[in-house]
């Protein structure tokens, strides 16, 4: 009869733990890993996300561009820990994140008195855990207003079918047209475009069956999110 020995159990469980250590998320995200909000006109603004060392070791933090869509004519740009840039590189790294110090992903605005909504995403890692990655998502409106916009309010929106195959009709009372993103569930953003009207068909053709999420925007404000379903 096979038999496992005591000594097996131990180096079973040794190794579990030590692949738990491994694995196990070394920081957090501050406030969240999303930024929805409002840039005033003719003003130089960030909106962060901070990394939040959660070890008593120095981490390492490198970062991927996903999604970057800012509109003609702002001024804008990316700051990580330790470095400003021009505009939005593909890549990079931040410099070393100490016990009790924190990385952050910042995105700087000054819109002038241009109307819009910049959709801008990153995946962030630490070195030691490159499988453990996280998405972070900048929706930043200028309407000429201040402060948060409202998701849904006062807005009827629909998309048929769905599920859908190859083509998707968007409806909604929004006469003056809209703006629409379509991203994954990791929050990839994988389609954008516009209407000058409260109705249109969209192709997806070219997107991969799955599930995923649509936002829309009005006059520059979020409006609406729907989940869908493209199957083939």
């Amino acid at each position: 009869m096979f038999q496992i020995s005591k000594f097996s159990v131990l180096v079973a469980a040794i190794s579990l733990v030590a692949a738990d250590t491994l694995y196990a998320q070394n920081y957090n995200i501050t406030p969240n890993d999303s930024v929805v909000a409002v840039a005033p006109f003719n003003d130089f603004n960030h909106f962060t996300i901070q990394e939040n060392n959660l070890t008593t070791n120095a981490l390492i933090f490198s970062w991927q561009q996903v999604l970057l869509s800012v509109p003609a004519g702002w001024t804008a740009n990316l700051c990580d820990a330790g470095h400003c840039y021009t505009g939005f590189p593909v890549t990079g790294t931040m410099d070393t994140v100490f016990n009790g110090d924190f990385g952050l992903m910042s995105i700087g605005v000054d819109p002038g008195t241009i109307l819009g909504t910049a959709f801008i995403q990153y995946v962030v890692w630490e070195e030691s855990t490159p499988l453990q990655k996280d998405t972070l998502t900048w929706i930043i409106t200028a309407n000429g207003s201040t402060g948060i916009n409202d998701i849904g309010a006062k807005t009827t929106f629909s998309i048929f079918p769905n599920p859908s195959d190859n083509n998707i009709q968007i409806s909604s009372n929004l006469q003056s047209g809209f703006q629409f993103l379509i991203s994954d569930v990791s929050g990839k953003g994988v389609l954008t475009g516009s209407s000058k009207t409260n109705s249109n068909i969209v192709s997806v053709e070219n997107v991969p069956s799955g599930v995923y999420h649509f936002l829309i925007t009005d006059k520059n404000k979020i409006s609406y999110t729907r989940q869908i379903l493209i199957q083939r």
